[in-house]
């Protein structure tokens, strides 16, 4: 990054491998000297890193807007939350504006609230049981591969009604996508992947529309709404169906990640937790904020304004570096120390106004379920070489994998599903 002092400009790829390496101080360098910048890469736009510009931004709906076009027989992108954008359809309800917003969280809302957290959270720990239950003699796991990716991917396949034996064709995707640079060889495979989970998702919604669609998860609720008398259109079914899918597998497949490295680095911390469970729901709010598992996101002006005193234009983009924002010394003492007790702790990582994450709270039980499961069983778990972060750390910074080795123990003697036995790595 280049600060250029006559104004606030600067060249910042938020998808290189450099930003990857030294995000940390590259947010602390924006927040101190420029922290309403404008980034010359990926067709221009702002940047803005301090916490109260951020709130500022994602408050003021009618002004910055999240909404997204997009032609698939061109290929163009029109707004959106994502720099640079996905050529692929609006995500539902995150990629809408009001009125439309209105009409998607309102559908959805029931669905992904704390009830819905309460209610699959028992499945949740049954999940979390059995994939330890498959490594627990052995001594040794990859904690992504067969730990944090493959629940995420249960409970939010269980929530939407998906067959649960084809977990691994959603979770496996969605972290290869995000966890593979767009140069990696490898990436290629992982968008043909993409395309198979998107045609498994219409041939989902078109069977239930032919043989009916009793029951009470998510792809029943969709196909059973009406708007003035008519059915969802197939496209945003699919894009909601999308959008619980890609926030509710990967974000917290890296938040739970990089809290059991962090945990695997600072034993007293995790002894800690351990003694100590009612530290829990405060520490993971600090966990939240310090690891920021989206690490920013994007917004369109949609009419003349100004941030930070800064003028900001209709048609442009501004980039919230919300982990940046959430290390903010004006807001949170200590912000590059993970303070389990830190209260109260006002962190935006899972962002704030209409657009603040629908999925927060299962996000929350399924972190609580993966950290709780993992402390009481494989307490003495020690980090093996090998563990890799991400090579691009926007939108989600995550790991890849991440290797332990820990005393081996005995399986809790309830049997672990056929169809979990044939899919798990």
């Amino acid at each position: 990054m280049a600060l250029d002092d006559g104004k606030p400009e600067i060249s910042l790829d938020f998808e290189s491998p450099e930003h990857a390496r030294d995000w940390q101080a590259t947010g602390k360098e924006l927040r101190s000297k420029c922290p309403f910048a404008w980034s010359t890469d990926n067709g221009g736009h702002w940047v803005v890193s301090r916490y109260r510009d951020v709130l500022r931004i994602v408050q003021d709906d009618s002004v910055f807007t999240s909404g997204k076009r997009f032609d698939p027989a061109t290929g163009i992108v029109e707004g959106g939350v994502a720099i640079p954008p996905m050529p692929v359809g609006r995500l539902i309800p995150a990629e809408t504006d009001r009125p439309e917003w209105d009409l998607f969280r309102g559908i959805l809302n029931p669905r992904l609230g704390p009830r819905a957290a309460d209610k699959y959270k028992a499945r949740a720990q049954s999940f979390a049981t059995a994939l330890v239950d498959r490594v627990i003699e052995t001594g040794h796991m990859d904690t992504v591969d067969q730990f944090t990716n493959p629940l995420t991917a249960m409970v939010t396949l269980d929530l939407l009604g998906f067959p649960l034996e084809e977990w691994a064709l959603f979770g496996d995707t969605l972290h290869a996508l995000t966890s593979l640079a767009k140069n990696d060889p490898s990436y290629g495979q992982a968008l043909a992947m993409a395309a198979v989970m998107d045609r498994r998702i219409d041939e989902e919604i078109e069977r239930r529309r032919v043989e009916g669609h009793p029951g009470d998860d998510i792809i029943a609720h969709l196909m059973e709404t009406r708007v003035d008398g008519e059915p969802l259109a197939h496209a945003d079914i699919h894009q909601a169906i999308f959008n619980i899918i890609a926030g509710g597998v990967d974000t917290t497949t890296a938040l739970t990640s990089s809290v059991i490295f962090h945990l695997g680095k600072h034993p007293e911390q995790r002894e800690r937790l351990r003694a100590d469970r009612s530290l829990m729901p405060i520490a993971r709010e600090e966990f939240l904020r310090f690891f920021s598992p989206v690490h920013g996101l994007v917004r369109t002006v949609r009419s003349d304004s100004e941030v930070a005193g800064h003028p900001v234009v209709e048609g442009e983009r501004i980039y919230m570096f919300l982990a940046a924002a959430n290390r903010d010394p004006e807001i949170f003492e200590e912000p590059e120390e993970v303070i389990l007790e830190r209260f109260p702790n006002r962190h935006i990582a899972f962002g704030a106004g209409i657009h603040r994450c629908i999925g927060s709270f299962l996000a929350r039980m399924m972190f609580d379920v993966m950290l709780g499961t993992l402390l009481d069983r494989i307490p003495d778990y020690e980090l093996l070489e090998g563990a890799a972060l991400y090579p691009s750390v926007s939108p989600i910074n995550g790991w890849v994998n991440i290797p332990i080795r820990f005393t081996p123990g005995q399986r809790s003697g309830d049997p672990v599903p056929a169809w979990m036995d044939a899919s798990v790595k």
